[in-house]
């Protein structure tokens, strides 16, 4: 084990040796900037851009809220393919005029489509419309989210007390500076939450980010707050949450403006990334892993100053990690962004030599989808200096790398499968590796295409996918083609074997098992188990097994197919412990390996 971290710390070295020798220019790496149709020369003051399929017809559009003048119209754009976007006219949802800042898109009635709210400035009420699911939208007009005047600024959509449906906080950053939660009651119901934490903390909020932090199955919130100190709210389930203390990221202080989670350092956990204002330079917080943080202060994310306001992450060369995307605005017309590319350890270094990071202006919000579907991510921001700048959209060209897109339909979770976490296991490069994305509504001002997207650089196949839902229940997939969009689903329509079960509800999914036989009781049907421990895959556990792993780990020998079959102890990882828990299970009557 020591032997292959050591091997691992050197090429992560070089390769950043590499990065930094050519300028932080990633390897084939460059955006085409549209140019022509309404989407990129709509003058204005716009705010917050959500890349989101509202029509259901596989493809990203594009929503921009405005607040040009003051009061503004919102922008809707459908893409139509073949980067040719048609503006929608007439809809209530681009028909009402007000003090747009934030927004965020969730099937909040777990109909099957997407709905959206929009937080206002300027003590006004917000705004919630519902998907008719024919391209309309329906205005509400009663209920606490529509009537609750206040210098909203921020929005997102979580299901925090695990009951299926999704809630909403609201950050409020004026006036009486309590933000505002609500708890989905279902049936278009919701309740605003008066008591607790979130909703009394009275600091100036900000940018806020959901994520299960500490892995315990149900999301955590952190709030970015103005020169003040910064607030980490853990849940502690059944709708109750408490503020950390003690903990880095709730005592930086700082201008900061925006967060976002991200597992940076590719070790299965969420980091936390905050932008800071006021030539202010960013906080970047890595996940120990124990509940607890380690503020990075070292390399050029976190000594960069700058007016940093808005940010979004994902991998944009698909090389197997997340690189880090973040906006300025608000100082002079020559703010420009910055794009810093992963070396796949958490490391960076700034990309140079493109429009994404030599055009000027304000680029208030941005966020990263697949828009043409081609397998890797594009770029859009909304602009707003002077309030007549255009809005603007980034085509990334592509290189070689293989990908994976991941779409997921919740049945027992929210439809919209916000919360899920998924892991993606395949050999990179000659590296085995995993790759951990945990599906969010808004962050970091902007929201991202609702796809995971993993990059999977020369891989010709994942070797498992794993999902883990809010509900709690899992889907493994073994042996998954890569440069496809995926469809996951917690319980749909599909039947690929025709047995009458529904794939994601079926514990055999590929074969017909109409009985759903599973004698270990490890919801893996009989018909196709295979068994934790049985690394060398010859049906039984024996010390081959012990050696086949210790081969592996240690002398690069043969990965386990699939690679969760030699997790004896259900740690997902596969490590020197598997091998230890199996010679302990045959030799002094250990515990049993576990049932995937």
């Amino acid at each position: 084990m020591q032997l292959t971290q050591h091997f691992q710390k050197s090429l992560s070295a070089i390769v950043a040796l590499v990065i930094i020798l050519s300028g932080g220019q990633a390897s084939g790496l460059s955006f085409t900037k549209l140019t022509t149709g309404e989407i990129v020369n709509d003058g204005g003051y716009s705010r917050s851009v959500n890349l989101v399929d509202y029509d259901n017809d596989s493809d990203l559009d594009v929503f921009f809220v405005n607040q040009t003048g003051g009061n503004a119209s919102a922008f809707l754009y459908r893409n139509d393919g073949g980067a040719i976007f048609t503006k929608v006219q007439g809809d209530p949802i681009v028909a009402d005029s007000y003090a747009g800042d934030g927004s965020s898109w969730a099937d909040i009635d777990n109909d099957g489509d997407l709905d959206c709210f929009v937080a206002t400035w300027s003590n006004q009420n917000d705004y919630l419309y519902l998907n008719n699911g024919n391209g309309s939208f329906s205005k509400q007009l009663t209920g606490p989210l529509v009537s609750t005047p206040a210098y909203t600024d921020y929005c997102s959509w979580a299901d925090y007390d695990i009951d299926g449906d999704v809630d909403l906080f609201v950050s409020v950053g004026f006036g009486d500076f309590k933000n505002l939660l609500y708890r989905n009651e279902g049936a278009g119901a919701f309740t605003r939450i008066l008591t607790g934490p979130i909703v009394n903390d009275g600091l100036r909020a900000h940018g806020a980010a959901w994520g299960d932090y500490d892995r315990d199955g149900d999301p955590d919130l952190f709030v970015a707050n103005i020169l003040q100190d910064n607030s980490l709210f853990k849940n502690l389930g059944g709708g109750n949450f408490v503020k950390v203390t003690g903990s880095d990221p709730g005592i930086g202080v700082g201008f900061s403006e925006r967060s976002l989670w991200s597992d940076f350092d590719n070790d299965r956990d969420l980091d936390l990334f905050v932008t800071n204002y006021q030539n202010q330079s960013n906080f970047l917080y890595l996940n120990v892993g124990d509940t607890t943080f380690t503020r990075v202060v070292s390399g050029i994310v976190p000594n960069d100053p700058g007016y940093w306001f808005s940010t979004t992450s994902g991998d944009v060369d698909n090389d197997g990690d997340i690189d880090l995307y973040v906006t300025q605005a608000f100082n002079t017309a020559g703010d420009r962004n910055k794009l810093y590319m992963n070396d796949g350890s958490g490391n960076f270094s700034a990309f140079a030599g493109d429009a994404i990071v030599t055009d000027s202006g304000w680029s208030i919000s941005s966020s990263f989808g697949d828009l043409d579907r081609d397998g890797d991510l594009d770029l859009v921001l909304a602009k707003g200096f002077g309030e007549t700048e255009n809005n603007a959209v980034y085509f990334n060209d592509g290189n070689t790398n293989h990908w994976l897109e991941v779409r997921f339909s919740g049945n027992v979770s929210n439809r919209s499968g916000i919360g899920a976490k998924i892991a993606v296991f395949a050999t990179i490069d000659g590296q085995p590796r995993w790759q951990f994305r945990e599906t969010t509504s808004a962050s970091g001002f902007g929201q991202n295409g609702p796809e995971a997207h993993f990059g999977m650089g020369d891989a010709a196949m994942a070797d498992s996918v794993l999902v883990q839902w809010p509900s709690g229940r899992s889907t493994i997939l073994t042996n998954v083609s890569v440069d496809v969009l995926l469809d996951i689903y917690e319980c749909g329509t599909s039947d690929a074997d025709s047995d009458g079960i529904n794939d994601p509800c079926d514990n055999c999914p590929n074969t017909p098992n109409v009985t759903q036989t599973d004698t270990d009781g490890d919801q893996v049907g009989d018909a196709c188990d295979f068994l934790a421990g049985d690394a060398d895959g010859n049906g039984n556990i024996t010390v081959s097994d012990a050696v086949y792993l210790i081969n592996y780990i240690f002398n690069g020998g043969p990965t386990p197919s699939p690679i969760l079959s030699g997790d004896a102890d259900c740690s997902e990882t596969v490590t020197i412990s598997d091998a230890v828990y199996l010679i302990t299970y045959i030799f002094s009557g250990g515990p049993a390996p576990c049932n995937w």
